[in-house]
């Protein structure tokens, strides 16, 4: 059997243990046109124990995944050793340099600030590479300031990517990602959809149902999703997918899928709802609850054990970032406990208290209609025949402006909630640190069309 090869592109730091002194990394190889991700765990030490350590782990963690299906092959080897030496020896130096920082404050804890590498850095030619290979090395450039958060300046490197590789479907699959993040919602779509044309797989297909989704484009998603499941019946991004417009739409038709879901994969399904649980209801029609009324309605004693579970995105909750605001509507508390229970998904059995926001009680207390009117004209009649003051003018009109202010900003709140709607769906979350989830989904890999 032939020697398998590949290329190490680019490195990414996940966590650093300074307890243990290891660092874990994400590390990107592209094997015959196909970029796949190998993570591993090396020490921190000297740079030149680092890149030893590196080397020989590497090696180790790609063998394995190409003995993955496979009951003998002959030992990958990399093909760019020197290029990645030499670039790692100096990357592994500067974190050293970091973490040792003399200039460090007294009790400032010990940081790594450059946590990417691409091997070829950007500006580079890359021409000496195979040609299947050149790509994704560009890719590493725009990744470098995704990774960093600086979604606008990954822009570029992606669209001179599109425009030396135009048949490369992935490098429209990230700029859609970078566009997004940067809230151009529209050229994102747009993306999706050239990402479809260019690649025609199933992921890219599923990119843009989902993209569709989350622009409440539902029926072009829900066709999408149906012309997936006809070809593959047991597709599960797809089903979740599905299940999501119908649960937006108050339509029930989303159990019956979770159902399904639960038939096909218990583990799957359960780890994917205490994870990812982003439904959200889209229709108007809904109860809203302030944060005390809904940690009554959850059995929670404080409002902050609620808030911080809404935080780590554990409860389904609305969040405005304006006004660092936390809100949340009954009937998605009501069947994201229902779901919860049905497939014991959590240790213990999620129970809800109507009783203690039963507003009944204090609607029975209020004055009727024709008392309020009475007590409304006795005071108009008192204010006719004794003029306010100055002082009761100003405080009048200040009350009356703030009346006015609070109504203004309950509109814009209103309309805030829904835009970010889309972000939160996203996995997005209300951390400041994207929350990392346990279930571990097969690593996707990425070809280069012909």
């Amino acid at each position: 059997m032939k020697n398998k090869t590949f290329h190490t592109t680019s490195l990414s730091i996940r966590k650093w243990d300074l307890e243990h002194y290891r660092l874990y990394l994400d590390t990107w190889q592209v094997a015959d046109g196909i970029e796949f991700d190998c993570p591993l765990s090396i020490s921190i030490d000297k740079p030149a124990v680092m890149l030893k350590d590196f080397l020989n782990t590497i090696q180790t963690a790609v063998t394995d995944y190409f003995l993955e299906g496979e009951a003998e092959t002959p030992e990958p080897k990399m093909q760019n050793q020197a290029d990645v030496s030499r670039r790692l020896q100096g990357w592994f130096k500067k974190i050293n340099s970091e973490l040792n920082n003399p200039r460090r404050k007294k009790g400032q804890p010990k940081m790594i600030f450059t946590t990417f590498q691409e091997v070829y850095p950007e500006g580079e030619s890359v021409d000496a590479l195979p040609k299947d290979v050149q790509p994704f090395a560009m890719l590493a450039w725009a990744r470098k300031y995704y990774d960093k958060g600086e979604y606008k300046k990954s822009i570029d490197p992606l669209r001179k990517l599109i425009k030396e590789f135009p048949s490369f479907g992935i490098a429209h699959k990230w700029l859609a990602r970078s566009l997004k993040k940067i809230r151009k919602y529209d050229d994102a779509m747009r993306q999706y959809e050239k990402y479809v044309e260019v690649d025609n797989s199933t992921d890219a297909w599923l990119d843009l149902a989902k993209s569709y989704r989350k622009g409440k484009i539902f029926d072009k998603s829900e066709e999408i999703y149906h012309k997936i499941l006809k070809g593959s019946p047991q597709e599960k991004e797809a089903l979740i997918g599905l299940a999501q417009i119908y649960y937006a739409q108050k339509d029930e038709r989303y159990l019956s899928i979770l159902d399904d879901l639960h038939k096909l994969d218990a583990a799957w399904l359960k780890e994917w709802l205490v994870e990812e649980f982003n439904f959200r209801i889209y229709l108007s029609d809904k109860t809203p609850l302030s944060p005390i009324q809904a940690a009554k309605f959850l059995g929670y004693k404080r409002v902050f054990d609620l808030t911080e579970k809404a935080f780590k995105n554990d409860v389904p909750s609305h969040f405005n970032p304006a006004r660092a605001r936390v809100s949340f509507f009954r009937e998605e508390l009501e069947n994201w406990a229902n779901v919860m229970n049905r497939f014991s998904c959590l240790d213990k059995e999620v129970k809800l208290f109507p009783k203690k926001i039963d507003r009944e009680d204090l609607m029975l207390e209020m004055p009727d209609s024709d008392t309020i009117s009475r007590v409304t004209g006795q005071a108009a009649a008192l204010e006719k025949e004794a003029p306010r003051t100055k002082l009761e003018d100003i405080l009048a009109h200040i009350r009356e402006s703030k009346a006015r202010r609070m109504a203004m900003e309950q509109d814009e709140n209103d309309k805030e909630e829904e835009a970010v709607a889309d972000l939160i769906a996203e996995g997005s979350s209300f951390n400041s640190k994207p929350k990392t989830s346990k279930r571990k989904r097969p690593a996707k890999s990425t070809k280069v069309a012909s």
